[in-house]
């Protein structure tokens, strides 16, 4: 009571002892209870009551305390009960009033489980039921309810997913605004509550729970920003969108780097990319026919079905070798250890001997010899690398299926075979990329791109150009001149990084275009020495998905113009 009188000597505030009650704990004895409420001139209450239709002491029976909710809703739903509403109407309710009507409850504590599960079928059943007090029949399961729409779903709110994210919204605003007294109050008590990732917290109040499960949840989504990457690591934290990133198979330890700064050229801040392909990509985007790419994958990850693999699983087959009838035949052997395979890969263009063979385990080897030739863009010698172990692999089942007697000059033969189809292949996916999307036009239309009305006059005329280099760096200038004398009037210049020569030429027609209309020119002539960038503005030829959005915003500030013509 001294405290008390402190506290309202201090504030200037009377406390109403009428109104006031005391609370203790159950390890309290009755007898001493009543003695302390009767010291204290304060009636004795088992509980502090309800703030918002939830109690404010909780128990060590959630499930009994959340109880709360099931009555809420079952009186709710029984007051819809008789208006015969349609599935999109109850639909409606279910998510935009009933689960509305406690959102203030599961944005700040976590719901038991048995009560989230027992809300989620009460409001199916709702959905389901045809009329009435009748008891519909679920034909699919929930979860494809709560499915959202655009994944085939109903979007039908469920109870657990939505208390997680309420929660999870709370943690972030309490993490971006540690000002607030909440996230003050639970700092001092659980100092790490708010680390990312989320660590665990011993014997915490069931508040802190739902926080706690809202860090895990926020932990899941946030990224890193990169930056120069020095405290990124590449393997550990997650800095790509939605996976963690993890190197091709078939590297050495000693040549994976740890951070992403390793990844990155320090000149021009850019992606690596050379060093990039060597680490991350895979077999799928090698410039060989599609099924040996599935073919190596399967090398790679030991899902072919080799006579040893088969065994294994209980199979009935000759786990030995079909070529030297000595050693079980895996993929190792097959492809490279048998004394039979070993003639052909001396005996073919690529010269493998026998030494050179064995130097390194198979799959560390095979791996090395696809990034070799890829690093150095060698796609014959790719080329020849597969269709030997194709060919090896063809004759392998000829004389296990077939029983047909192979000889090494009969798979190389085979291996030339397949080789002039991989280079044929190869050739028509070059030159396919290599062409335009669409038949290459005339030079007439080089000049065709018009808006407004050009003939009658125009204020300037603009000539801009740009520049690129391997190493991703970028200069672009452009000039005003007159549009009937060679007069330059004024120009500008500007330096930048960019990823090809395409790019280069858009950024410094951007930035001319742009100089052209903060200087108040309005009707202009454009000459350009880039035909495809013409094509692409003219609508003519389709452009990289990476520079869409530097061409949208070119064609918005070409509608600002009265006139031009390219």
């Amino acid at each position: 009571m001294n405290l008390l009188s402190e506290f309202c000597a201090s504030f200037g505030q009377m406390i109403n002892l009428q109104k006031s009650f005391v609370k203790f704990s159950l390890n309290t004895p009755p007898d001493y209870r009543d003695y302390l409420a009767l010291s204290l001139r304060l009636q004795s209450k088992p509980s502090i009551g309800t703030y918002l239709g939830l109690p404010n002491d909780l128990g060590q029976s959630k499930v009994s305390d959340f109880k709360i909710l099931i009555d809420k809703v079952a009186s709710r739903l029984f007051a819809f009960a008789s208006l015969r509403l349609s599935a999109a109407a109850k639909l409606v309710i279910i998510n935009s009033v009933l689960v509305v009507s406690f959102n203030h409850i599961l944005s700040v504590l976590k719901i038991p489980s048995f009560i989230s599960s027992y809300l989620d079928s009460m409001l199916a059943s709702f959905w389901w039921r045809s009329s009435g007090f009748r008891k519909g029949m679920a034909l699919r399961s929930a979860s494809l309810l709560h499915l959202p729409k655009r994944l085939g779903g109903l979007g039908l709110r469920s109870i657990g997913c939505f208390n997680s994210a309420l929660l999870a919204g709370t943690g972030w605003r309490m993490m971006l605004n540690p000002q607030l007294l909440v996230y003050r109050l639970m700092v001092s008590k659980y100092p790490f509550h708010f680390a990312l990732p989320a660590t665990r917290i011993t014997r915490p109040s069931w508040g802190c729970r739902g926080l706690q499960l809202a860090m895990s949840v926020v932990a899941k989504g946030v990224r890193w920003k990169t930056g120069c990457g020095s405290s990124v690591r590449i393997t550990t934290d997650e800095w790509a969108p939605g996976v963690l990133v993890s190197f091709k198979d078939g590297l050495s330890e000693s040549e994976l780097p740890t951070h992403v700064s390793s990844i990155i050229d320090p000149r021009s801040n850019v992606w690596d990319s050379s060093r990039v392909h060597r680490l991350f990509d895979g077999l799928i985007g090698l410039p060989i026919l599609p099924k040996w790419k599935i073919f190596a994958w399967k090398v790679v990850h030991s899902t072919l079905p080799v006579a040893s693999a088969l065994s294994v699983r209980g199979l009935s087959v000759d786990p030995v070798c079909c070529f030297c009838r000595h050693e079980p035949e895996t993929v190792a052997h097959l492809f490279r250890d048998c004394d039979f395979v070993s003639l052909l890969w001396g005996g073919s263009s690529l010269g493998f001997h026998r030494p050179s063979l064995h130097r390194l385990p198979f799959l560390h080897w095979f791996s090395t010899m696809v990034s070799l030739f890829g690093a150095t863009k060698d796609w014959v010698g790719l080329i020849n690398f597969f269709s030997i172990l194709w060919s090896i692999w063809l004759s392998r089942n000829n004389v296990r299926f077939r029983q047909l007697d192979v000889s090494p000059t009969e798979v190389l033969s085979l291996a030339s075979q397949w080789c002039a189809r991989g280079q044929q292949a190869q050739n028509f996916c070059l030159k396919s990329s290599s062409l335009p999307l669409r038949p290459r036009p005339s030079v007439t239309a080089f000049s065709t791109c018009c808006y407004g009305d050009p003939l009658s006059g125009l204020d300037i005329c603009l000539l801009c150009d740009g520049s690129w280099s391997s190493d991703n760096s970028t200069g672009a200038g452009w000039i005003f001149r007159d549009c009937v004398s060679p007069l330059v009037l004024n120009g500008g210049a500007r330096a930048s990084l960019s990823s090809s020569a395409l790019h280069s030429e858009l950024q410094a027609y951007f930035w001319g275009l742009h100089s052209a209309y903060s200087r108040g020119y309005r009707r202009i002539l454009i000459y350009l020495d880039y035909e495809t960038l013409c094509l692409i503005l003219g609508r003519r030829q389709r452009s990289d998905v990476s520079l869409c959005w530097l061409i949208q915003d070119i064609q918005a500030l070409l509608s600002l113009f009265e006139a031009y013509r390219i």
